[in-house]
């Protein structure tokens, strides 16, 4: 019998983290993952992973960690492609993309439109998708009408200010040429 899963590393590792795989599931049950429109109890997770609704509950409350068969069919419930979502770190590129898909799940619920990085379902997004959805937002053009004004130093103070905000060392994507 395989030992508990373990954050960080192999399913076979020795040091666990269930407050993390317990608020990794709670957080997809809350969003109701993966189509949004509903939120599973833990009755009906345990009759698909086939355990007990208050085992389901322990894992919730980061009292337990699974073994590697019971996470693999918990993964496969909420449709994802691996247990890596429940173990990794949070700059994990598996466990971005599927929060980035919670947060459009929480958006569409709330009524207010996903932002562009949430309207994007991976890692790297289709450039001119992208800036489709940029176009469309109205908050983004009065930004980009004004920016228009400003010197080459002024552009630069305001992307360090845009991605101090998001907490992001990266680059805006390239605007595709004009065919």
């Amino acid at each position: 019998m395989p030992p508990p899963l373990r954050k960080g590393s192999t399913p076979d590792s020795p040091d666990g983290d269930a407050t993390r795989f317990g608020a990794r599931l709670q957080r997809l049950i809350s969003a109701g993952y993966p189509g949004g429109t509903k939120r599973y109890t833990d009755v009906e997770i345990a009759a698909s992973v086939g355990v007990s609704a208050q085992y389901i509950a322990n894992l919730r409350n980061g009292k337990s960690l699974p073994r590697l068969e019971k996470a693999v069919r918990l993964a496969a419930f909420f449709e994802l492609d691996g247990w890596d979502y429940f173990v990794e770190p949070d700059d994990d590129p598996v466990v971005l993309a599927v929060e980035r898909r919670v947060r459009a799940l929480d958006a569409q619920r709330s009524g207010r439109p996903p932002t562009a990085a949430e309207a994007c379902e991976d890692d790297t997004p289709d450039v001119a998708e992208l800036w489709s959805h940029l176009k469309n937002n109205r908050d983004v053009q009065r930004i980009a009408s004004r920016a228009t004004q400003l010197t080459p130093e002024g552009l630069a103070a305001v992307l360090g200010v845009v991605d101090q905000i998001l907490g992001s060392t990266t680059s805006p994507p390239e605007q595709p040429d004009d065919p």
